[in-house]
């Protein structure tokens, strides 16, 4: 097949690494697969992904862009592509439009985290309906997308993310103590570790009540991978103050060593107030580590609550609390979730077993 893939953007995040493990399984299986982005990605994202992509940059202006349309059009004509694979909403406008012209299928992955990409207006529903298949990240947006884009089942397939087993093989042997060795962590401390952008969509500021809350009965300590606006990073520092406890809550900026941390925490902890997957709470899986996190999007389709983790209502501190405070107490229980939750990252949530079932759909796509 002549693949493209097409993207908004390719930014840090669960969306990117998809992508990008897509793109090399499809060219390692005989493939040829392009990407187009429409915003210029950032130099780490070429070095570390699309250096040897076949790649290529037409910047989106906004609004309905012609100019774009017609550049996307002649470019798709002249490759011949088979099969044209776009993720998120505008760019599946496009590639929609371009595919009913040309003839060739087209199929979407809905990525989004935020709610509004599956309210029911016409907009949404016309780009569904351009669509020859979709594919949801979960079943919760499975069924926003059938419910409110009235996308039907046999059009709708269901993809989670998967996990690179092999990202972690360098600490698989590694226990928590070595781990915390390398990363000069004390071997007493209750280690909660959390891995997301420091917007307000991970509920960091849940996070940092729920602390303030139990702090004084365990000798616990919050840290916090992850970049944002300089706003969000001053936000979450002054409310640590102000709650007095500044002096247990880092925030480590951007890391590349995520699977260390998630074997030298105790507890991967993310209040998300809303996700479409969330693929780090699957790597915390893969590092046989409990979650404690909202019940909300994507998340009840990983954690089973009170079998691999602890799931809470957002917004809710105070729950959130009694959750950390019962596996930070109980490090047997928090244990024995640990590897139920690396089983079922076996069972269901590998990497191999997401890029099987997109190859099986594109190829299925073309040979209609």
């Amino acid at each position: 097949m002549r693949i493209l893939e097409f993207v908004i953007s390719l930014e840090k995040g669960g969306r990117t690494k998809r992508i990008v493990q897509l793109c090399r399984y499809l060219g390692e299986h005989g493939h040829r697969v392009s990407v187009v982005v429409l915003h210029n990605p950032p130099d780490w994202v070429v070095q570390s992904s699309l250096h040897d992509f076949d790649w290529h940059s037409m910047v989106y202006r906004g609004g309905i862009d012609i100019g774009l349309f017609y550049r996307l059009f002649s470019y798709v004509r002249g490759e011949k592509f088979s099969l044209i694979h776009a993720h998120c909403e505008t760019s599946m406008l496009y590639a929609g439009l371009i595919g009913r012209a040309l003839g060739i299928p087209v199929v979407g992955t809905y990525h989004r985290s935020i709610l509004a990409a599956y309210e029911p207006r016409w907009q949404l529903r016309f780009i569904a309906r351009l669509l020859n298949a979709i594919v949801a990240v979960s079943s919760h947006r499975a069924e926003l997308l059938k419910n409110n884009l009235k996308v039907s089942d046999d059009k709708l397939q269901i993809i989670h993310g998967g996990s690179d087993l092999t990202e972690f093989a360098a600490v698989s042997t590694m226990d928590k103590q070595a781990a915390r060795k390398l990363l000069q962590l004390a071997d007493d401390e209750i280690i909660w570790f959390s891995a997301g952008h420091l917007g307000v969509i991970k509920g960091h500021d849940d996070s940092l009540q729920a602390m303030a809350l139990i702090h004084k009965e365990l000798n616990v300590r919050l840290f916090i991978a992850g970049d944002g606006e300089s706003e969000d990073h001053q936000h979450l520092t002054e409310m640590a103050r102000q709650l007095g406890i500044a002096e247990k809550v880092i925030l480590l900026g951007q890391v590349n060593n995520i699977p260390e941390w998630l074997v030298a925490c105790d507890i991967f902890l993310q209040p998300s107030l809303e996700e479409a997957f969330g693929l780090v709470f699957v790597e915390a899986g893969a590092a046989r580590r409990p979650v404690v996190a909202t019940n909300v999007g994507g998340i009840p389709d990983i954690v089973v609550h009170e079998k691999t983790g602890l799931l809470v209502a957002p917004h809710a501190p105070v729950e959130l609390a009694a959750a950390l405070l019962l596996l930070s107490k109980n490090h047997e229980l928090a244990e024995v979730m640990g590897n139920a939750a690396h089983q079922r990252v076996l069972e269901n949530f590998t990497v191999d077993h997401m890029l099987q079932r997109y190859e099986a759909l594109l190829t299925k796509i073309t040979s209609n």
